[in-house]
């Protein structure tokens, strides 16, 4: 409901993007003014999501508004089993389900996560346009195991957290003449841990 366009460049692309190196992925949000309040909500067998435009200024500023959430907490449903599985295939966990020896293990796993975005367009003139937004993901995945009767306990813990700001200018001097001046700026942070309890 929020995303107008996904390009994808398996190798050579626009000078834009800098000097990434293999494929990108662009995908962009619509950069027109809304100028009536809607919005929707929805499910999938995975997560449940929402978005919202709101109308600031008609013909000239609207708020765009969009969010996911997983519903693991509320059902973990055979999709999301699957693509849990398929991720973590040929790892630690699939080695220890797959165990014969390892059989009397308790495991648990646990995938959350969860985005938003938000982008802001101004159009003060018909021949400029500039436009904010902010992107930010969070997930959550973590494992653990246990042998019944024993008191011993170990938890794996991974965190991703990925933000993104970026703002853009675009000026048409006539038909054939326009100037675009854009910034952009990501962060990402990954986090590990492994918790390990005996008894208390």
């Amino acid at each position: 409901f929020s995303v107008e366009g996904v390009s994808i460049y398996k190798g050579a692309h626009d000078p834009k993007y800098d000097n990434r190196v293999g494929g990108i992925i662009d995908i962009s949000l619509t950069d027109s003014i809304t100028n009536s309040l809607q919005g929707s909500i929805g499910t999938t067998l995975t997560e449940a999501h929402g978005n919202l435009e709101i109308p600031l200024a008609q013909d000239r500023l609207s708020l765009k508004l969009a969010g996911r959430r997983n519903i693991s907490g509320l059902y973990n449903s055979p999709a999301l089993i699957s693509y849990t599985d398929k991720v973590f295939q040929y790892s630690f966990i699939d080695d220890q389900s797959n165990d014969p020896d390892l059989a009397i293990l308790d495991t648990e796993q646990t995938l959350d996560y969860f985005d938003w975005s938000a982008k802001l367009i101004y159009n003060p003139t018909d021949r400029l346009s500039v436009n904010g937004g902010v992107y930010s993901n969070h997930q959550d995945f973590s494992y653990s195991f246990s042998i019944e009767g024993d008191p011993f306990r170990s938890e794996d813990k991974i965190s991703v957290d990925t933000k993104i700001i970026n703002a853009g200018f675009d000026l048409a001097l006539s038909e054939h003449w326009s100037s675009t001046i854009s910034f952009h700026n990501s962060s990402y942070h990954n986090q590990y841990d492994i918790q390990e309890t005996e008894g208390n």
